[in-house]
């Protein structure tokens, strides 16, 4: 999962994948250095 993509914020994106495939596990590499970011994926 990217953080930012010119559609949908990557925060969002996996939030809305979380909520309809609960059974999905998502991988997120990122070089932000930004702990909200952070904190809102986990």
């Amino acid at each position: 999962m990217d953080i930012q993509m010119p559609i949908c914020h990557g925060v969002t994106a996996t939030r809305e994948i979380c909520r309809r495939y609960p059974w999905m596990r998502i991988l997120v590499l990122t070089t932000f250095d930004d702990d909200e970011y952070i904190r809102r994926l986990v």
